[in-house]
């Protein structure tokens, strides 16, 4: 299933295209984001915030591969990436990755940001939220930053040890046939 949505206000604009693929033993959750946001006064921004909840029934690696990158143009700007693993019944989350560019903090005027990860989920009820954002204070209306990325976000089912025994049972005895074969 994909899914876009995009807005524009005068030279700000988020776009972001969603895809998902679910399956027994694996899922997998694709965020494509182009964002573009004007300076002025107030604080102009403009972003992606998304999240999905699932329900594990045996051990699961959450795993992450983003990159992020952002140019800005004048004033003070900041760009994020973010992303945040928690249950879903408190909304609290337990494990975040991410990062920030910003001018205030003397970060340079373009950057890519790799983010790569992963996390152990046994059964329960989660959420993973993904947050990538851009924000322009001061400055001309026409000093347009920009950032874009993609985010690939899996979940892949990991085998209970019970299922490993027969499988190294199994690897064992072909391996001692092989040994009698060349001997």
């Amino acid at each position: 299933m994909t899914e876009t949505r995009s807005v524009v206000l005068h030279n700000s604009m988020a776009q972001a295209a969603y895809q998902f693929n679910w399956s027994l033993a694996t899922g997998h959750f694709r965020i494509d984001a182009d964002l573009a946001s004007e300076g002025g006064n107030g604080l102009p921004f403009c972003g992606t915030d998304n999240r999905v909840n699932f329900t594990v029934t045996q051990d699961t690696l959450l795993s992450i591969d983003s990159d992020w990158t952002y140019q800005f143009n004048g004033g003070i700007r900041t760009s994020v990436i973010r992303f945040f693993v928690g249950h879903a019944a408190t909304g609290n989350s337990f494990w975040i990755r991410g990062d920030v560019g910003d001018t205030v903090a003397g970060d340079p005027p373009t950057d890519t940001f790799h983010i790569s990860d992963s996390v152990l989920l046994t059964p329960g009820s989660y959420f993973v939220r993904s947050l990538m954002d851009l924000r322009a204070v001061g400055g001309s209306p026409n000093s347009v930053s920009t950032a874009h990325g993609f985010a690939d976000i899996t979940l892949t089912t990991v085998p209970e040890p019970a299922a490993l025994g027969p499988l190294a049972f199994a690897a064992l005895l072909l391996r001692k046939r092989r040994s009698r074969r060349t001997q």
